[in-house]
C-alpha cells in the first residue's frame, strides 16, 4: 500500500506541474496573443496531439506485452533492438512529412516543426511507456518534469521579451520534447549502454510488437478523434479565430481531467495482478469512487466562469461555452479511469476499438450536420458532448454486462441535463441556486455510497497518519 501511495504521490506531483503550464497556457498566451496567433497555437496543439498514429501502435503494444514486468524482468536484448528501429522508423516519418509540408504555403513553418515534434514526441511516449509499464513512477514524474519546467520557463522569457508570434512558443515547446528524451535515456541503462545493436533483428521484434499493439492505436486516435473531429471542422467552417475560441473551452475542459484520468495509469499494472474472479469487486469499489467524486467538476464552472470572465473578456464566448463541455468531464473521467484500463488488462483491444468506432461515426456524422446542414456551432459543440456520453455509457454497458453488475446511471443523467439547462437559460446567480439543490439532491440520492467512499478514505488517512 505504500508502494502505491508513493506512485500516486510522484504521478500527482507531474500532473500537478502539467496542470499548472496548462494555467499559464491557457490563461497567460490567449491574454496577449491575437486571437489569429492564439489560434494558430491551438492548431499545432491539435495537430501535435495525432503524431502518436505514427508509432504504428509500437508504443501501445510495448505497453500491452511488457507493461507489469520489472526491469530485470525484461528481455533487453529484444527492447534495445526494437526501440532503435523504432527511432529510425520515426526519423523516417519526420523526414516525409518535413518533405511534404514544402506543398502547403499557409501551414510551411507549422509542419516543419512538427515533423521535428514527432520524433521527440513519440520517443518521450515511449520512455513513458517503459516507466509507466515498470511502476518507476518517480523517473516518468521527472521525465515529465523536465520537459514542462523547461517550457515554463522559457514562457516566460518570451513573454517578458515581448515576442507575440505563435512560432517561437512551438519551437521551445518542442525543445521541452528534447529535453525529456535526454532525461529518460540517461536513466534507462540498459538502451543507454546497449552497444550490439542489430537494426534488423529489431525490425522482427517491432513488427511483432506493432501487431499487439496496432488496434489500441487506433483505437486510441479515434477516441481522441471524437472531440478533434469537431475542432477541425470548426477550423474549416468558421475560421481560425473561432476555432481559438473554442479550443481555449476545451482545454478548460481538459483541466478537470489531468488530475482525474492519471489513476488509471497507476492503477493498470495494479490490474494486471489482480485475480480474475476479484475483479468485479475492484470494479465496482473504483465505479462507486468515481460516481461520487466526479460530479463535483460541474461546482467548479461557478467560480471558474467568474475568474475567467474578468481575466479574459475577449473570450466570453468561450467560456459560456463551456456549459456544454464540461459534462465531458464527467464522462471521459471515468471512461479513462476505469473503462479504458480494464479494457486493456482483459486484453479486450477489438472491443475498445468498436466502442470507438461507434462513438467517432456518431460525432463525425453529428458534427458534419451541424456544421454543413445547420451552419449551427451551438449544435456541433452539443454532438461532442452526445458522442462523449454514449461512448462512456456504452462502454460500461459492455464491462458490467461481463460481469453481471447491476447499473444505474438515469440520476446522474438528470443532474448534466439540470447543469447544461439552468446554465444556458439563466442568469448565473439563479442558475447557481438552482443547481446546488440539484447537486445536493444527487447525492441525498447515493448518500449510501457517499458515505462508504469517506468512511474508508477516513480509514485510510488514519492508517497512513
Amino acid at each position: 500500500m505504500k508502494q502505491l501511495v508513493s506512485n500516486f504521490f510522484y504521478v500527482f506531483l507531474a500532473q500537478g506541474t502539467v496542470l499548472a503550464l496548462s494555467v499559464c497556457l491557457n490563461l497567460i498566451l490567449p491574454k496577449f496573443l491575437g486571437k489569429v496567433e492564439f489560434g494558430y497555437w491551438q492548431y499545432f496543439l491539435l495537430l501535435s496531439s495525432y503524431v502518436g498514429f505514427f508509432t504504428f501502435g509500437f508504443n501501445d503494444g510495448y505497453y500491452l506485452l511488457e507493461g507489469g514486468k520489472s526491469e530485470s524482468e525484461l528481455n533487453h536484448r529484444k527492447v534495445v533492438n526494437q526501440f532503435y528501429f523504432f527511432v529510425f522508423t520515426q526519423v523516417v516519418v519526420a523526414v516525409f512529412l518535413f518533405c511534404i509540408s514544402f506543398f502547403s504555403t499557409q501551414n510551411r513553418i507549422l509542419l516543419q516543426i512538427l515533423a521535428v515534434y514527432l520524433i521527440f514526441q513519440n520517443i518521450s511516449n515511449y520512455f513513458g511507456f517503459v516507466f509507466q509499464g515498470s511502476a518507476e513512477f518517480k523517473k516518468y514524474s521527472f521525465s515529465v518534469l523536465s520537459d514542462k519546467i523547461f517550457f515554463i520557463l522559457a514562457l516566460f522569457v518570451l513573454l517578458f521579451l515581448k515576442k507575440y508570434s505563435y512560432i517561437p512558443y512551438i519551437l521551445l515547446y518542442t525543445c521541452g520534447k528534447i529535453v525529456s528524451v535526454n532525461y529518460s535515456f540517461s536513466h534507462v541503462p540498459y538502451i543507454k549502454g546497449f552497444t550490439n545493436i542489430k537494426l534488423r533483428t529489431g525490425s522482427h521484434f517491432w513488427l511483432k510488437t506493432i501487431g499487439i499493439g496496432s488496434s489500441l492505436m487506433v483505437s486510441n486516435i479515434l477516441g481522441s478523434l471524437v472531440i478533434g473531429v469537431g475542432r477541425f471542422l470548426i477550423e474549416r467552417r468558421w475560421g481560425i479565430k473561432v476555432f481559438g475560441e473554442v479550443s481555449l473551452s476545451i482545454s478548460f475542459t481538459f483541466f478537470f481531467l489531468l488530475f482525474v484520468t492519471q489513476i488509471g495509469m497507476v492503477l493498470f499494472p495494479m490490474l494486471k495482478r489482480v485475480q480474475k474472479e476479484n475483479m468485479s469487486i475492484f470494479f465496482q469499489k473504483v465505479k462507486m469512487r468515481l460516481d461520487i467524486l466526479l460530479p463535483f467538476i460541474l461546482i467548479l464552472y461557478y467560480p471558474g466562469q467568474y475568474v475567467l470572465g474578468v481575466w479574459l473578456p475577449a473570450y466570453i464566448e468561450s467560456i459560456r461555452f463551456l456549459i456544454l463541455l464540461l459534462p465531458i468531464c464527467v464522462y471521459e473521467g471515468r471512461f479513462h479511469t476505469l473503462y479504458l484500463v480494464f479494457f486493456k488488462a482483459l486484453r479486450k483491444e477489438r472491443r475498445l476499438l468498436t466502442v470507438n468506432i461507434f462513438a467517432f461515426l456518431i460525432s463525425a456524422l453529428l458534427c458534419l450536420i451541424s456544421a454543413y446542414f445547420f451552419n449551427n456551432l451551438i449544435f456541433l459543440l452539443s454532438s461532442l458532448t452526445i458522442a462523449i456520453i454514449l461512448r462512456s455509457l456504452y462502454s460500461e454497458y459492455y464491462l458490467s454486462e461481463n460481469k453481471k453488475i447491476h447499473i444505474n446511471n438515469f440520476f446522474e443523467l438528470l443532474l448534466i441535463g439540470a447543469f447544461v439547462i439552468f446554465n444556458w437559460n439563466f442568469d448565473e446567480g439563479t442558475a447557481f441556486i438552482y443547481f446546488f439543490f440539484a447537486f445536493v439532491g444527487y447525492y441525498l440520492l447515493n448518500l449510501q455510497s457517499l458515505l462508504t467512499v469517506l468512511s474508508k478514505t477516513n480509514k485510510q488517512s488514519q492508517r497512513f497518519g
